[in-house]
């Protein structure tokens, strides 16, 4: 399978960067602006989830609507535009739980991934890449792409399972609690081949 993504994982590297120095969402908002979102509308919605630390979202899923920043009012456009987009191919009952439990509150974009996400890994079908039930711009995890998910607990609350990596200097929230198949064994594999290829790009930079 093959994400078809107009956004290079060394530019979002950078700007996930520059994110987690300066706690700013408009941080990244400034480097792409108006370009990232249309890449989302028209490919991943996962990246997305490469430029907010798990632990630094919840104040921004609270915030007024009138008080966040326009990349992210911007992205938030962009992920409607792709589930109307998916809705029309895939019928309204598949979206239907998603639109209205993920989109109604400013600011909760990682809700849309975790129900795209977790739900298939909870029912037990994803063993094998090649068993991926979801479209294959939804496979980005399995092509690399490193993701940063709010995962809740057993009793709902939200909290980020983290592996750390040697490759960079914090922990990478990814599915720490995956069991260890072929799947998360690939999926690992792919995360520190791409995280190491950013690194490299850097630092020839």
């Amino acid at each position: 399978m093959r994400v078809a993504s107009s956004v290079p994982l060394e530019t979002i590297y950078l700007i996930e960067s520059q994110v987690d120095r300066e706690r700013d969402l408009s941080a990244a908002g400034s480097l792409l602006g108006g370009a990232f979102a249309r890449a989302l509308a028209r490919s991943d919605v996962l990246l997305f989830g490469l430029l907010v630390r798990a632990d630094g979202y919840a104040a921004l899923a609270h915030s007024p609507s009138d008080r966040l920043p326009a990349f992210v009012r911007d992205v938030q456009s962009a992920v409607a535009q792709r589930l109307n987009a998916m809705e029309a191919t895939r019928g309204p009952l598949w979206t239907s739980r998603v639109r209205w439990r993920s989109m109604r509150s400013q600011g909760e974009l990682f809700s849309v991934l975790v129900d795209l996400l977790v739900e298939p890994v909870e029912d037990g079908q994803i063993d094998d890449p090649g068993d991926w039930p979801l479209p294959s711009s939804y496979s980005a995890l399995v092509e690399g792409v490193v993701p940063r998910f709010v995962w809740p607990d057993a009793h709902g609350r939200a909290g980020a399972f983290a592996v750390s990596s040697p490759l960079v200097h914090t922990p990478l929230p990814i599915f720490a609690d995956l069991p260890a198949t072929r799947w998360r064994a690939r999926l690992d594999a792919a995360v520190h081949a791409r995280l190491a290829a950013a690194l490299r790009w850097r630092r020839a930079g």
